[in-house]
């Protein structure tokens, strides 16, 4: 059997078990770009957007195999008191996500609704506390298990015969899952005011429990299938290194069940003069990251005060690109853009997480 064949068939069966069977650890999306996920990531980013934002991430991994490709689009909408302060107090969202994993046409839909707080730590509001809530659903479903290859379907004269169909009682009883998804998170954040232009520093770390409800996704009926409770901690500090450029290394740290994924960046980003030009861009990112025993991600983005546009590229080392016998890569790009209403929209350019 050639090798490239073989190793489809080793992702189609991986992906199989990963949806119908009692053994996986791990089954939410992952994104290189992470920082870009925004409520995705952590609830409690509701709370940092003082605009009306929009965003969108795009991944595509598994290039050469049976691919996998997801797809999240966030809404934030920003809430300011209407005292004398103007205090930003949080803000409400919503996520939408869809993935389709391997020739079986596996698919996932997941959407929420976010709440977040700001508790300012500091008079100067230089010091924030966010706490977030996360309430949704998610489906998952199986298409067409005809398009797997099952034991059943070999035939030891001529090989694989794709004439022979899986046992249809089987593939219909795998009807679509839905069940209730419950995350909560907390943000600190400091000196959030700081414009990227000015000398300082600005750190954030956050903490995520999600799928706190541990809902059954079994699509197999009669069997049960508890989701783990998915733990997240993130973090990031941005350094303001000379008159136009800023140093900015980032983690990202995953456990579910006995499952652990752990990912490090570091990213340079490069300013040009600020202006209030829609369509110019005000920085350049350019940045790397390693994800752990999994693959090297090279990362390029620019944007403005309104909107940023960014590109990674995984190459991937060990696991399916040993099997493989060459690397198996992934791609990913983001987009959002900000949007000011009213008088108490924000147009200076505050401290975020690369690309954002």
């Amino acid at each position: 059997m050639p090798m490239n064949r073989f190793c489809k068939l080793i992702v189609s069966f991986i992906t199989f078990l990963i949806f119908a069977s009692e053994s996986h650890s791990q089954l939410d999306p992952q994104f290189s770009q992470f920082y870009a996920s925004s409520i995705y990531l952590n609830p409690a980013m509701s709370g940092l957007e003082h605009n009306l934002a929009v965003g969108a991430l795009y991944r595509t991994q598994w290039i050469g195999l049976n691919p996998y490709q997801v797809g999240l689009v966030n809404v934030i909408m920003p809430y300011h008191d209407k005292g004398e302060k103007n205090y930003h107090k949080g803000g409400i969202g919503a996520n939408l996500w869809s993935a389709r994993a391997g020739d079986g046409q596996i698919n996932s839909l997941g959407a929420s609704l976010n709440a977040a707080y700001n508790l300012h730590i500091a008079a100067t509001t230089a010091q924030n506390l966010t706490f977030g809530l996360q309430i949704g659903f998610i489906q998952r479903q199986f298409n067409n298990l005809n398009s797997y290859q099952w034991g059943s379907q070999y035939n030891p004269g001529i090989g694989f015969d794709g004439s022979q169909n899986v046992d249809g009682n089987f593939n219909q009883s795998l009807q679509p899952k839905i069940y209730p998804d419950v995350a909560a998170g907390v943000l600190y954040y400091y000196n959030a005011g700081r414009d990227v232009y000015a000398p300082g520093i600005s750190a954030y770390i956050g903490l995520v429990g999600a799928h706190l409800n541990q809902p059954n996704e079994s699509i197999v009926p009669g069997q049960t299938y508890k989701v783990p409770i998915h733990i997240r901690v993130h973090g990031g500090i941005e350094v303001h290194m000379a008159k136009r450029l800023n140093m900015s290394p980032n983690f990202l740290f995953i456990n579910q069940a006995t499952a652990n994924f752990a990912m490090t960046g570091l990213s340079f980003t490069y300013l040009f003069p600020d202006h209030d030009d829609f369509a110019k861009p005000t920085r350049l990112v350019l940045g790397g990251a390693y994800r752990f025993g999994n693959a090297v991600v090279g990362q390029v983005g620019f944007g403005s005060k309104y909107y940023s546009l960014g590109f990674s590229y995984d190459l991937g080392a060990g696991g399916l690109s040993s099997a493989y016998g060459q690397p198996v890569s992934a791609y990913e790009i983001s987009f959002k853009t900000s949007i000011h209403i009213g008088q108490r929209a924000k147009k200076s350019s505050k401290f975020h997480t690369p690309l954002m």
